[in-house]
């Protein structure tokens, strides 16, 4: 750790590391960087107490990012010698704070803009740093696909911007028809003004422990009936789709829907997903 040269301001001395931790802490949220300068500085001078190590200045890096964050307080715990690890990176949710994670080294990963699909700020960025829109994640899934079921409509027309592509079987498509966040019927009509198939034959945007059982290919139709998500199924019936299309099993959506209701593990799937988005 780089050594502090001198105090900023008087401050009462702690007794012991972990009083200096707290203050220091308390100092970050605050947003007061001449106070975290000072609570380091007398933490090194004080001969009684070990000083702070790299491990305790890492600690603190993550409340720095956390949020809004403090940016100034982030660059002066990294000029220090602070690292950037994976819990920093996500509990960070300003661009102002990654541009700091930048100029120390930091590189976009792709994964980013699956985990921060609601912040479209931070989505604009890690596009414009070379993050792809067509990357892959969990089973084939990638960032439209996850921005389509809960981001704001904003996000999925940056991510169309960039070279996104969709397709007549879009599962975007899929993943819009069974989240009942708001402006999803505002997603699913741009999606299908974009190319996506009311029609198309794709998966919904399983969670795991349902994709062994029930993720198998259907029409949005057969996943907005799946998900009881009467708003969604109104807008494809009125957009074209067909009630009587099959899925791979050879149900129509509203065979399929049924599984969904006569009890059993189908439905034990839709109550944990609608206490998932309750929560």
């Amino acid at each position: 750790m780089a050594k502090i040269t001198s105090p900023v301001a008087d401050i009462d001395l702690p007794t012991t590391g972990e009083q200096y931790y707290s203050l220091i802490k308390e100092a970050i949220i605050s947003g007061d960087l001449a106070r975290v300068k000072d609570g380091l500085y007398q933490w090194q001078s004080d001969p009684s107490i070990p000083v702070p190590t790299p491990d305790q200045l890492n600690y603190l890096i993550p409340q720095a990012a956390k949020g809004d964050g403090q940016p100034e307080i982030l660059e002066f715990l990294l000029s220090l010698g602070g690292k950037i690890g994976t819990h920093s990176i996500g509990v960070a949710t300003s661009p102002d704070v990654f541009k700091v994670f930048m100029a120390h080294g930091w590189e976009v990963d792709d994964a980013l803009l699956r985990s921060h699909v609601q912040h479209p700020q931070l989505i604009a960025l890690f596009l414009n740093h070379g993050a792809n829109p067509n990357s892959s994640g969990p089973r084939g899934f990638g960032p439209m696909d996850i921005a389509a079921l809960h981001a704001p409509l904003e996000t999925v027309k940056l991510l169309v911007d960039h070279g996104a592509a969709i397709g007549p079987s879009s599962a975007a498509l899929h993943a819009a028809a069974q989240g009942k966040t708001s402006d999803r019927i505002a997603v699913m009509a741009f999606l299908v003004e974009r190319g996506a198939d009311v029609n198309g034959l794709a998966m919904d945007y399983p969670a795991p422990s349902e994709a062994l059982r029930s993720g198998r290919k259907g029409t949005p139709l057969h996943t907005a009936t799946k998900w009881a998500y009467e708003e969604a199924k109104t807008w494809l019936l009125e957009h074209g789709a067909d009630p009587g299309a099959k899925n791979e099993l050879g149900e129509t959506p509203e065979q399929w829907g049924r599984r969904f209701e006569k009890g059993g593990h189908e439905a034990g799937l839709r109550l944990r997903r609608d206490l998932l988005r309750k929560n």
